[in-house]
């Protein structure tokens, strides 16, 4: 954001930054000269009831690891409330974002600054992934269709077991004619554990 501004302050003149986080976190802000306004950090619900104000949302990442192996959750709590976002064309949302469809993409100094241009001075491309976002929330990201994609991932599975060193294995834990895909050793496994289990109680 500092270095957008710096490339462009006529921009910055034309919205208003707002965070919710920590004083930490907001001084740093302060620190690099960016106007904002400050939120204190809240209840999940004042939270929503924050992120249901902006007119649009950005959703950072940083390289290491931990951040590139984050959800999507910023992308699906902003289209919850049908509040466009910024994303780091990085980790989950390289896959979640189709750039220009229901967010816009950035990786350098250079495309953040074309996509808060374009979320900022063109309406139309607000609007537009607005709704598209809010649309594929509601279309893709439910209970119902995560449970399809469940169901078409356990029938491929099913669908290669005959073919797999493991199609034979059955699990002890199983009711008869389920099959487990499951190593043969397993089965001995339980038996310790079982004999274990019903062996004499120590005094």
């Amino acid at each position: 954001l500092a270095h957008a501004k710096a490339r462009d302050p006529q921009l910055f003149q034309e919205f208003k930054l707002c965070l919710m986080t920590t004083p930490r976190n907001a001084q740093a802000f302060a620190d690099e000269g960016l106007e904002f306004e400050h939120t204190p950090t809240g209840p999940f619900e004042t939270y929503m009831r924050f992120i249901s104000g902006l007119d649009a949302g950005l959703a950072h990442l940083t390289a290491a690891p931990f951040a590139q192996g984050r959800s999507d959750g910023k992308y699906i709590e902003y289209a919850s409330r049908g509040v466009p976002a910024i994303c780091h064309a990085s980790g989950t949302y390289a896959h979640t974002i189709r750039h220009g469809a229901n967010g816009l993409l950035y990786a350098d100094d250079k495309s953040f600054r074309c996509a808060l241009s374009n979320i900022v001075r063109v309406p139309e491309i607000r609007e537009h992934i607005r709704q598209q976002a809010h649309t594929d929330i509601q279309q893709n990201r439910n209970h119902q269709s995560a449970a399809m994609d469940r169901l078409a991932f356990y029938q491929g599975l099913v669908e290669h077991t005959q073919s797999s060193p493991f199609g034979q294995c059955i699990s002890p834990f199983a009711q008869q004619g389920f099959h487990s895909l499951e190593h043969s050793y397993e089965q001995d496994f339980f038996l310790a554990m079982n004999e274990h289990n019903q062996g004499p109680t120590p005094e």
